[in-house]
């Protein structure tokens, strides 16, 4: 930004961000440029005049002009997003910036809404403001302009009587209860600001007092809708501020944290509550935003963190960098293979993800909503969290930690890296030893599951653009009775109302180790060509100690065609790898696998 106003680039800093920007695209990185809530007030702006003219500012209450508050440029001004025209003109800055960079989703930030004086500054907006956050204001500069517009209003209070101000602006001066006893207008505007509308008693009606936290849920719908209306593409935003509904529209981050190993672990009860929010991509700013980290508390919330469904490192301008490479090596290697233990598993994440659009729910959880009755999984439910309901992830969550003990709930367990079985099924929960490596986060298939995986650590992948063209693998975990069950879902990533459209790939597999079978059932089957990384090129099935003797199987294709594929036992692992690279056939193509049977 330039000046850190909206929607503007620096001529001097970023001169050539847009060649830099098509430089990203080429090498399949994207883009995503921070937008503040707060609109520079400048009356030669472009988007202040369109606002002025619109009416689509808010409005203070003492002056019956714009509000003006103050953030990052200075003296600022706020969209009312009731305002007939207030998204054309906020989506007239959007495709500006989008003119200049092509950017490839946006982030939102400071709109709780945020302001660095408190209710509203005088006109100039550009001093600093100290104030108490926990008491009202006492030395607001302009305070006597402000009692004099008191005064001229004093005894006209009662709404609707004749010369009353339907705008008091002592409305709210005395409120039966306030959270914490904090000023209800620290760091944020005036309660008693209203936001026009195309009639009066609409502007009663929508004060701040009122609407306070449906700011951030317009503006993510705005811009929401900038995507899908001008650009016609998928949108991805997050926001900081986020209200009920949100979900619909915008990510969110869990905004400003500290470097400490207490954020650390209770960042996860962060990820859960927004499970049940609605907003089931999430993420904390890996490593703490305020304060200074730690080379050992970086490298275990970079550990975590690379699983969060939104994974970013993020913080504050006055804070000791904190990227990997900041602190070396061991940073490095940790942060590396920890991000590549996610992308193994991204097609998991995002068919957890697509089934979360189709039919509620969550994506990061508990251990106990999959093991109600498990009483170790409330001892230890915010030490480690389950993905979906098949992968659980045991993080390490404290410093000097060498080896961690845990119990785990009752079910066969599998290293997922490994592919080693960690625990068979026992009655009671089952206490196990894990490593604390540095090198990788311990993460376990639970028994009874069917996982898509690619292998981001063998293939050294380093963006997500590379697992369009590797190979995946099927992996099947069988639980105590011998079978698994899971599902798969593709699509075109960005094309618009793919559900509606059933423009998406669902595959449900189902194996049984009593039948030697595994089943391939289409939920829906959209007819678009096949991405290369749905071509049949492995499957793996864990703990099959006594098929030792298994060695092929035998897919039945649509349309009557059958392939065998043959099979190489591990007797170390206990496992069963068929493995045919270049196939020529697809998932889509298989409706049966028959193992230890010719075609």
């Amino acid at each position: 930004m330039k000046d850190y106003a909206d929607f503007t680039i620096d001529p001097l800093r970023f001169r050539y961000l847009g060649d830099f920007v098509k430089h990203l695209h080429k090498k399949k990185i994207h883009w995503v440029p921070i937008i503040d809530a707060g609109l520079k007030y400048n009356p030669e702006d472009k988007y202040y005049k369109l606002g002025e003219m619109h009416n689509a500012f808010i409005r203070s209450a003492e002056t019956k002009k714009v509000l003006i508050a103050r953030v990052w440029p200075g003296a600022a001004v706020f969209l009312s997003w009731f305002a007939p025209r207030a998204s054309e003109i906020w989506h007239v800055g959007l495709q500006d910036l989008h003119n200049e960079a092509e950017f490839d989703g946006i982030w939102l930030d400071m709109n709780e809404v945020a302001s660095f004086c408190p209710g509203e500054c005088p006109p100039d907006g550009d001093r600093d403001y100290e104030f108490n956050e926990w008491e009202m204001n006492e030395n607001f500069e302009d305070w006597e302009r402000l009692e004099a517009i008191y005064r001229e209003n004093e005894g006209k209070e009662e709404l609707g009587a004749e010369g009353a101000d339907p705008h008091d602006p002592r409305e709210f001066d005395s409120l039966p209860y306030v959270p914490g006893n904090k000023s209800l207008i620290a760091k944020t505007i005036s309660l008693t600001a209203y936001h026009p509308t195309n009639d009066s008693d609409g502007d009663r009606l929508w004060k701040e007092y009122n609407t306070h936290g449906l700011w951030n849920l317009y503006q993510s719908k705005s811009t929401y809708e900038f995507f899908t209306l001008k650009l016609k593409k998928r949108p991805f935003i997050v926001t900081r501020s986020n209200f009920p509904g949100t979900g619909l529209y915008s990510n969110v981050w869990l905004g400003d944290n500290h470097s400490l190993w207490e954020y650390l672990r209770t960042s996860i009860v962060g990820i859960f509550n927004y499970q049940l929010f609605g907003v089931p991509l999430v993420g904390e700013d890996l490593c703490g935003f305020l304060g200074n980290s730690t080379e050992e508390l970086c490298l275990r919330w970079m550990q975590l963190g690379a699983f969060y469904p939104f994974t970013r490192n993020h913080n504050d301008l006055n804070s000791d960098p904190q990227e990997p490479y900041a602190f070396g090596e061991r940073v490095l290697v940790a942060s590396r293979n920890a991000i590549r233990q996610k992308y193994s598993i991204l097609r998991y994440y995002y068919t957890k993800l697509f089934e979360v659009s189709l039919y509620g729910g969550t994506l990061i959880r508990p251990v106990f909503f999959e093991f109600p009755n498990g009483n170790a999984c409330y001892l230890y439910m915010n030490d480690y969290f389950m993905i979906g309901s098949s992968i659980l992830v045991i993080p390490v969550l404290r410093r000097n930690v060498k080896e961690l003990g845990l119990r785990l709930p009752c079910e066969n367990w599998y290293d997922l890296r490994t592919q080693r079985k960690v625990l068979n099924y026992s009655a009671s929960e089952m206490f196990v030893k894990l490593p604390a490596s540095e090198e990788y986060v311990n993460v376990l298939v639970r028994g009874g599951s069917v996982v898509p995986y690619q292998d981001a650590q063998a293939a050294r992948v380093r963006r997500v653009e590379t697992l369009n063209v590797l190979p995946m693998e099927i992996i099947v975990a069988p639980d105590r009775i011998g079978e698994a069950s899971g599902n798969l879902i593709t699509d075109n990533k960005d094309e618009l109302d793919t559900i509606e459209k059933k423009a998406y790939r669902h595959l449900e597999f189902k194996f049984s180790k009593t039948n030697k079978n595994l089943l391939v059932n289409k939920n829906s089957t959209w007819p678009s060509p096949t991405h290369r990384f749905e071509a049949f090129s492995r499957l793996t099935i864990l703990g099959v100690k006594e098929w030792e003797n298994v060695t092929s199987l035998c897919a039945e294709l649509t349309r009557g065609r059958k392939e065998q594929v043959t099979g190489m036992y591990d007797q170390e692992k206990e496992k069963l790898t068929f493995y045919k690279p270049r196939s020529g056939f697809d998932w889509i193509d298989i409706t049966s696998i028959t193992f230890n049977s010719t075609c």
